[in-house]
């Protein structure tokens, strides 16, 4: 997670979303209690972005995970 966090605050677009996302969950809380307000797809969980309940990773991390996910002799997979 640690990894996670560093890449997520060394990528432009990552950093804009997150942010973007920080200021509508503060409007939509500073908004009228009785008001129905439908909650976003992305959310902030630990300065990291949520999106429907799955971690956004950044880009340049992806290959990385997957590997070290997905080929690993314990993962089952044969190649």
């Amino acid at each position: 997670m640690e990894e996670v966090k560093k890449a997520a605050t060394n990528n432009s677009v990552y950093s804009q979303i997150r942010d973007q996302t920080e200021q509508e969950a503060a409007l939509m809380e500073a908004g009228p209690k009785d008001r129905k307000v439908k909650k976003g797809i992305l959310e902030i969980h630990g300065g990291l972005l949520y999106r429907k309940d799955r971690l956004w990773v950044p880009e340049r991390l992806v290959d990385q995970i997957l590997q070290s996910e997905h080929d690993t002799k314990v993962a089952g997979h044969m190649g």
